[in-house]
């Protein structure tokens, strides 16, 4: 298994296990003109209901243009991407049936201009803190209220598995 480059590439693949995903890290998903790769940098896969759900997140620091940031953005989840990565996942199962395909961007740093018009654009973008507080935390709580096991400890402390090291960091730090 690829390791991730990143401590938030970290998080978010910690936080898409939590949620019952399978993760994939670093995924080749197509060359570029020079001959290098591009790849996704997180996977999740679960098929639920007959459905495969695929959730493809990227994460990076965006920079001052917005102009440019939407660009790249819409390039990252270009339709010829998403559809490679359907592609990949379908036949890495063996999947035959209908596939749910969602994105989001994790940026460690946007500026504030580029956040609203992400937004018009139908760009699923969000601050890491954001994501932090709104995704990590409530699927922490979540998790623990109930486990997947019954705990044999008398007290009310519920642990995460052990190696999901940041989300640790982050229940101990919201406790």
């Amino acid at each position: 298994m690829p390791y991730t480059r990143t401590w938030s590439e970290e998080l978010v693949a910690e936080w898409l296990q939590l949620e019952g995903y399978f993760v994939e890290v670093s995924v080749p998903i197509g060359v570029t003109k020079k001959g290098g790769r591009f790849e996704a940098d997180v996977l999740g896969i679960k098929i639920k209901e007959h459905i495969l759900h695929v959730m493809h997140i990227e994460i990076g620091n965006l920079g001052q243009s917005a102009e440019k940031n939407i660009q790249t953005l819409q390039n990252k989840f270009s339709s010829q991407k998403q559809n490679a990565i359907i592609d990949y996942c379908k036949k890495k199962l063996g999947f035959k049936g209908r596939v749910s395909y969602n994105n989001l961007y994790v940026a460690t740093y946007v500026s504030k201009k580029t956040l609203p018009i992400a937004k018009k654009s139908n760009i699923n973008l969000k601050r890491i803190e954001d994501f932090i507080r709104e995704d990590v935390v409530p699927a922490i709580n979540k998790w623990k209220a109930n486990p997947p096991f019954h705990p044999k400890t008398r007290g009310k402390i519920i642990m995460l598995p052990d190696g999901l090291w940041l989300l640790h960091l982050i229940d101990m730090m919201t406790r």
